[in-house]
């Protein structure tokens, strides 16, 4: 048993199109405003986490950056400090290089005493 069909109208297959139409649009115009909701929202969360870690890097570049100049400051002080301390040891060397030579100048002066006084035995007993 087969039924029959019901031939439409133009009008009535005219309202079929216009009605398949406005659902088929509300329906594309409902995915379309979610997709653009979800886009916006999307680009919200990004923004705000752009805006949290451009706030962490800065705070970590102004950390960084005070870190730097206090070792750079450390770094100063200490070389001032080793700059004293050769200056010191460079005179230190200096006076001892000076009281070793004159001490030497008085060994050899008295060793060249000894020595002359010593040839002048040797060539007095000669003589003798």
């Amino acid at each position: 048993m087969t039924t029959p069909q019901i031939p439409l109208t133009v009008w009535e297959q005219m309202a079929v199109i216009v009605l398949v139409f406005v659902f088929g649009s509300s329906f594309l115009g409902l995915v379309y405003a979610f997709i653009r909701w979800v886009l916006g929202w999307a680009a919200k969360l990004v923004s705000e986490q752009r805006v949290e870690w451009q706030k962490f890097l800065k705070e970590e570049s102004e950390k960084t950056r005070l870190w730097l100049a206090e070792q750079e400051a450390r770094s100063n002080e200490t070389l001032c400090d080793v700059t004293a301390a050769v200056k010191e040891l460079s005179r230190l060397i200096v006076d001892h290089d000076t009281r070793t030579a004159s001490m030497l100048q008085v060994h050899d002066a008295k060793v060249e005493t000894k020595f002359n006084d010593a040839v002048k035995a040797v060539n007095g007993s000669k003589k003798a």
